[in-house]
């Protein structure tokens, strides 16, 4: 039969097991740490429903809260809206900046971004932001003609071009008549007659009030030495402005009498 060691019958015998914490103790110390705990639950609760209890944060409130996470872009998209409820646009602009670098399909934010740096001369950026734009949205007649106005502006007409094309193509049906309208004066500039003419037509076909087209066919006619088409093309505008008493049709009307003169046409 074997026998324990010496040295640890001597620990069992003379150790004595580890104090016990009373079992009221335990409980209160349990019941505190679980009042702790709920009282900071209802706090956070309380906050949270004092914070969805107004109809709209408030400026303040998304300033508050872009302090705290400044690389929340979602919070700075919001920060930015309500500075632009204010008519802060300037103040909002950084804020737009970075909810756009954030979500490059945001229309709303890019355009915002695509304003701000127009109206602080910051080129690239706009260009970025349009260009950004119609990445998503190809149909956006209005941002393309802004777009390429603004190349042709830093002597990249090509470039210009290329981008009106481009939106003629990708114009909805509301959009058309001014999509190939926009083409007509860049392709009587580089003497492309027939293109000229055909832009014309596409413009006519969408919308046959349009002014501008009947007078762009009359030059695009012009170009070509259709001189019966010429004629034509300015007689329909003046006649299509008769019709309309703004002083852009008078200008157009103007501009077709002029022509027309030329030709020794009779005038009314």
């Amino acid at each position: 039969m074997t026998t324990r060691p010496l040295g640890l019958r001597r620990y069992i015998l003379t150790e004595s097991p580890p104090p016990t914490r009373p079992i009221w103790r335990t409980t209160v110390i349990n019941a505190g740490v679980i009042l702790s705990v709920i009282a900071g639950g209802l706090g956070l609760l309380i906050g949270a429903l004092q914070i969805s209890s107004r109809p709209t944060p408030t400026l303040a409130d998304w300033l508050l809260i872009v302090g705290h996470n400044p690389t929340d872009a979602a919070a700075h998209r919001a920060l930015a809206a309500a500075y632009r409820a204010q008519q802060q646009d300037r103040l909002a602009y950084p804020h737009w900046r970075i909810a756009a670098a954030a979500w490059p399909h945001d229309q709303e934010a890019q355009h915002a971004v695509a304003a701000g740096a127009r109206a602080l001369g910051q080129t690239q950026v706009a260009l970025a932001a349009w260009q950004a734009i119609l990445v998503t949205n190809p149909s956006d007649t209005l941002t393309a003609h802004q777009l390429g106005d603004l190349l042709a502006a830093q002597g990249d007409r090509a470039g210009a071009l290329v981008v009106w094309e481009a939106a003629a193509v990708h114009a909805g049906p509301s959009d058309r008549a001014s999509a190939y309208s926009k083409l007509i004066a860049p392709y009587l500039a580089t003497g492309r007659a027939a293109d000229a003419v055909q832009a014309a037509q596409h413009a006519l076909t969408a919308d046959p009030h349009r002014l501008d087209a009947w007078c762009g066919l009359g030059d695009a006619a012009a170009l070509a030495g259709d001189v019966v088409n010429e004629r034509r093309a300015y007689q329909a505008c003046r006649s299509e402005a008769v019709h309309s008493s703004d002083t852009v049709a008078a200008g157009w009307a103007g501009y077709a009498r002029t022509h027309l003169a030329q030709l020794g046409a009779t005038q009314p």
